[in-house]
């Protein structure tokens, strides 16, 4: 028996990237966001359940639809650069996240990073004495 992998059209993006959206803006969203506050990329597994749950109810319902379905409504950008639906992606559009409390001028403080190979290191063991330094900090889960 064989199974019929699914794709989604342009207007079933658009339709499921609408349904995020409403999600996201959410008190649902927000309250469980807030649940997983203190889990690194805890948001992450929040948004990734709200897609699993659109592509399902968009008719997306064996595994590799469903994972192919999700793979476009990420990637719906990039393969539909002239639809303004798509232009600015959802997650960028409303970002939750805490912007932080620093100010231009504030010490930095001695992070514990993870570098490329996931070895911890110390952000003030990167950086040369210099009290001219400029730093900017900049991250992403994915």
């Amino acid at each position: 028996m064989s199974t019929c992998i699914k794709i989604p059209t342009e207007a079933q993006l658009e339709l499921m990237i609408k349904e995020e959206e409403a999600m996201r803006n959410s008190e649902w969203y927000l309250n469980e966001c807030t649940k997983v506050a203190d889990i690194p990329d805890g948001w992450l597994a929040v948004s990734e359940k709200i897609q699993i749950d659109i592509v399902r109810t968009n008719g997306f319902h064996d595994q590799v639809s469903q994972d192919m379905a999700i793979n476009y409504l990420r990637r719906a950008p990039a393969l539909y650069p002239n639809n303004p639906v798509f232009q600015t992606p959802v997650y960028v559009r409303y970002n939750k996240a805490k912007k932080g409390e620093m100010k231009v001028g504030d010490v930095v403080k001695n992070l514990t990073l993870n570098d490329m190979d996931g070895k911890e290191i110390n952000l003030h063991d990167l950086l040369p004495m210099n009290d001219q330094l400029t730093i900017i900090i900049a991250s992403s889960a994915t």
